[in-house]
């Protein structure tokens, strides 16, 4: 992925969090891969985790959310929510929530624009708190 474009990606990402996510904070407890940005939140007995992954080869990146009980990334990346949790979590795309054939989904950026990088990343921040938040808050409230 293009620098630029990668910085343009993660601080829209950034802004729309702090904005309509303020509870999820920039998280560097957990090794994460080159282009992998990881987001926390803590509850008593359970972190949520929201992830932005930057594609290494070209200009697309998708998001993903985890849970954990142990409060550590859980590093174990699987098919979607139906699927067994590991002994620290559950991680997995956030298409796997409103794909019903569990598609793979990365939103493109075609051009180093300002303009293009807020309609991708504000597309993608709208099925977050469509789909993913709800998700976890559910999941945190039945724990």
């Amino acid at each position: 992925m293009d620098k630029h474009i990668r910085k343009l990606i993660v601080t829209e990402f950034e802004r729309l969090l702090q904005i309509q996510m303020p509870e999820y904070i920039r998280d560097t407890s957990a090794e994460m891969p080159r282009g992998w940005y990881l987001y926390s939140k803590r509850l008593p007995k359970v972190s949520l985790f929201l992830v932005l992954v930057t594609s290494p080869r070209d200009n697309r990146f998708t998001l993903e959310i985890a849970w954990s009980t142990t409060h550590q990334f859980p590093h174990c990346t699987s098919f979607g929510p139906n699927e067994p949790p590991g002994p620290q979590g559950l991680q997995f795309r956030l298409s796997a929530l409103w794909s019903g054939t569990g598609a793979d989904y990365w939103w493109r950026v075609s051009e180093p624009s300002v303009g293009i990088v807020q309609a991708q990343v504000g597309t993608a921040v709208v099925q977050l708190t469509k789909y993913g938040v709800p998700y976890l808050e559910e999941l945190a409230r039945l724990q």
